[in-house]
């Protein structure tokens, strides 16, 4: 696969779900995002949602419906207006086109401060760490609906550490899944040792969650980049 202008690129990323990888390249002047077939080599293109009007402020999320047993690409779309408005709409890739979705955020949520960590899909949710609070901005598949999750009081984020003016790591708090959960990481540098907190979200209806703690040295030869 070739980038058309790849020194124009800023970021790119890459989500796998459910046997396809799907790729976004935001450039300053326009994206491009394909989705990849890694075992018949097949690749997508996916056409752009929207045309470009010099407001972009977006994203797009990976996600796989298992009602529909159908991937699909979310995207949200911050039109920087005041107050802010967004425009919600979701690729499938079984009819190749783009869908209007008119959902509302949970109360207490407001698209003024969207901004986002990482994402995963499990269970046909699509599950969004807000950088704002920590919690979970979440979007059903199957009901096009926005809900939110809480998540644990132990789960925030901590400040990057630095040795003589060079950022040796940066903290992260990443979601991921965990054999059919969902799961939020927590790395804490303490001294010559190091803790993560993995919080899993065992009881989705109830929202029980469980911890667990992993320790383990660091040592001064490695560097974590």
């Amino acid at each position: 696969m070739t980038l058309d202008e790849p020194y124009s690129t800023v970021t790119t990323e890459a989500e796998h779900l459910n046997g396809l990888v799907f790729f976004t390249c935001v450039k300053l002047d326009s994206d491009d995002f394909f989705v990849v077939n890694h075992g018949t080599r097949e690749i997508c293109k996916i056409p752009h949602p929207y045309n470009d009007d010099g407001e972009k402020d977006l994203c797009y999320l990976f996600g796989f419906d298992e009602s529909r047993i159908e991937h699909r690409i979310l995207m949200i779309k911050k039109l920087l207006k005041e107050p802010t408005r967004v425009q919600i709409m979701t690729f499938s890739l079984s009819n190749y086109s783009w869908r209007v979705i008119n959902a509302e955020p949970p109360v207490g949520i407001s698209w003024d401060g969207f901004y986002y960590e990482s994402s995963v899909c499990v269970n046909s949710i699509v599950h969004i760490m807000l950088l704002s609070s920590y919690d979970i901005l979440a979007f059903d598949l199957g009901t096009d609906k926005f809900l939110i999750i809480t998540t644990p009081p132990g789960v925030r984020s901590h400040e990057s550490s630095w040795r003589g003016g060079i950022m040796l790591k940066r903290n992260r708090v990443p979601i991921i899944e965990i054999n059919g959960c969902i799961g939020v990481v927590c790395h804490y540098l303490q001294g010559e040792s190091t803790e993560m907190h993995i919080w899993i979200l065992l009881d989705y209806e109830n929202r029980v969650w469980v911890k667990e703690i992993i320790t383990f040295l660091v040592l001064e030869r490695i560097r974590w980049l």
